[in-house]
């Protein structure tokens, strides 16, 4: 067997005594080596890694963290993935037994001969703590070099697993601050079209790809990971060389031609040409399949100058946005967002969305103004969509005592849910006298579990499909969606000024913050919970009797209005994203409606 060199950045020498302890017991091979080192002055486990590497001797690196205990076989098992590997190198993901240890080598076996293929270094030193093992195993997924050891264990003991509070260097590395330095690297030097692509293909199980305009094949189509894929490009040597017109033409006439799951819209960047590729495109996708464009987002107003005036060198996104912003305007029919990524990747599905209402002027300082809601920008930041450190949710309905829910309610949640279950989401339901008591107990439910975040959906409420995903990406202690409402006549169920209602209009297409939301759909992320149970006695949600009754209906506050205000009060921002606005169902017998007399 070969000999390997493990690695051990020491922050607890308690813990890297007991660790080291652990793989001297179990390790099971002779020719080993540890190299450890304290991290006195803190420059974190990443440029940690990057200095134990240079001093190791053998050409196979296992990295530990100190708080991690290995098992018996850890070692044996992953030199075994290591050889099952094309040529026998490359990067073994170790099982520490949590979720996503299949996607993510948080800590690994790993060959030298990865290094050149990575810029010289396993774990990029600009990352404070977390992403980096990210990055890693994205990298050596892409190179064909990774395997998963589902029986190299170790055990890893680490707080956020035993949903325990983070303290010192716990604390300083996964501080929101830190964390957010992170993902935002993560996504500069990660996030693009081809990772988009292949993360709808995983996620829905999309099957049949078309690209329109393949370019350079290596930098795109070679990668993507779908089991069928089709090329086309005029002036490059793919499955069809001639232009996108001609290849729908013949597709379409030829009546045994199957449909496709997914299209990526690549070619020439005009506005018309990309309107044209969509109808066309439109034509030969599945019903529940996906059309992206690439460059709907030019960050200057020189990438996108028009056609003629590109000369075929550096940068350009030309009008492709344009063509985007028309779709916005006109189509109720589908539903589109753009990934502010990569000079802004552009998804559209069948759907429903509210039409962008502000009249379009189509120059580049309109686009300037009017960038988020024109595009619909999302980040994918902390979401279920992209390879950082992932979300995991704790979804909570109140149910009467009747325990009735609406069925779109319940098919919301299990579409949001399903997927997600493996990561450790999941619904919880509970059934009382009040909605307060209920997500009083849901709160502390939250705060028993590993969750990241906690998301009210009401019974009678129906988000739309993505909306768990919508609000974590947009990163915000509290956030919700634009819910209808009628106390007397038609409201939305938030007040951005306190007592004063806002009456049902065409709602902003932007990011705002609000005195007050109802709790109809609505995400917390965990520091919020923790500190309204540090700080504030039970009952949280709490219904209160009011003298003068104000705006709210029958001499009440209601419960959701005074957690807002108890929240504001707390210093926390309550934002609301206007584009994600939700159904709200309520229930009639037509018995008595029909045969009251």
């Amino acid at each position: 067997m070969r000999g390997v060199s493990i690695i051990i950045p020491i922050i607890r020498p308690e813990k890297a005594e007991r660790c080291i302890a652990a793989v001297h017991k179990n390790i099971g091979i002779e020719d080993y080596e540890i190299v450890s080192k304290e991290d006195t002055e803190r420059i974190g486990c990443p440029k940690m890694i990057k200095q134990l590497v240079e001093l190791t001797k053998y050409n196979l690196i296992m990295f530990l963290g100190d708080d991690t205990i290995p098992q018996p076989g850890f070692m044996k098992n992953a030199v075994k993935a290591m050889n099952s590997l094309p040529d026998g190198w490359g990067l073994v993901g170790l099982n520490d037994g949590h979720y996503r240890q299949d996607e993510c080598a948080t800590h690994w076996l790993a060959d030298k001969r990865l290094l050149p293929l990575l810029d010289g270094e396993f774990f990029h030193t600009g990352y404070i703590h977390t992403c980096c093992d990210n990055e890693l195993t994205r990298r050596c997924k892409a190179l064909g070099k990774y395997v998963w050891a589902s029986d190299a264990k170790i055990k890893h003991d680490h707080p956020i697993f035993k949903g325990e509070e983070l303290t010192g260097d716990y604390k300083r590395v996964y501080s929101e601050e830190a964390t957010k330095h992170d993902q935002k690297l993560f996504v500069e030097r990660n996030i693009n079209h081809t990772f988009i692509l292949n993360s709808l293909i995983e996620k829905h199980g999309l099957k049949r790809y078309l690209e329109i305009g393949v370019g350079n094949p290596a930098a795109n189509f070679d990668f993507i990971k779908a089991e069928f894929k089709i090329g086309v490009d005029p002036n490059v040597d793919c499955d069809y060389r001639i232009t996108s017109d001609e290849f729908f033409r013949l597709w379409t006439q030829n009546k045994g031609c199957p449909k496709f799951d997914l299209i990526f819209i690549d070619g020439l960047h005009a506005a018309d040409q990309v309107l044209k590729d969509v109808e066309n495109a439109e034509k030969v996708l599945n019903p529940n399949g996906y059309i992206v464009l690439h460059d709907c987002n030019p960050k200057s107003e020189y990438l996108q100058r028009p056609v003629e005036e590109f000369d075929g060198t550096g940068l350009w996104c030309g009008d492709v946005w344009k063509a985007y912003a028309k779709l916005r305007a006109t189509r109720s029919d589908l539903e589109m967002w753009v990934f502010d990524v990569d000079y802004g990747v552009g998804v559209i599905r069948k759907g429903s969305q509210r039409l962008y209402s502000k009249p379009i002027e189509y120059s580049y300082q309109f686009l300037e103004e009017n960038r988020h809601g024109l595009l619909n920008l999302r980040t994918p930041i902390g979401n279920a969509n992209v390879g950082t450190k992932r979300a995991v949710v704790l979804a909570g309905t109140a149910l009467g005592r009747d325990k009735r829910i609406n069925v779109n309610t319940a098919m919301f949640l299990q579409s949001a849910l399903s997927p997600n279950t493996k990561h450790g989401w999941k619904w919880t339901v509970r059934v009382g006298y009040g909605a307060e008591h209920s997500r009083n107990e849901m709160i502390l439910e939250c705060l028993k579990g590993n969750y990241t975040h906690l998301f009210f959906v009401d019974a009678d409420t129906v988000p739309p499909d993505d909306t768990i995903e919508r609000l974590l990406a947009h990163d915000k202690d509290i956030i919700a969606g634009a819910t209808p409402v009628f106390v007397g006549e038609a409201r939305w169920n938030y007040q951005i000024e306190k007592s004063v209602p806002v009456k049902i209009a065409t709602p902003r297409q932007d990011l705002f913050t609000v005195a007050r939301t109802g709790g109809t759909t609505i995400l917390f992320k965990r520091h919020v919970l923790e500190r309204v149970v540090k700080e504030l006695k039970l009952p949280y949600y709490e219904v209160i009797r009011l003298d003068d009754p104000e705006d709210i209906q029958h001499g009440y506050l209601t419960d959701d209005y005074n957690f807002c205000d108890k929240l504001c009060a707390m210093g926390f921002e309550i934002w609301i994203d206007p584009t994600i606005v939700c159904g709200h169902i309520i229930p009639i017998d037509l018995v008595n409606v029909f045969f009251k007399d």
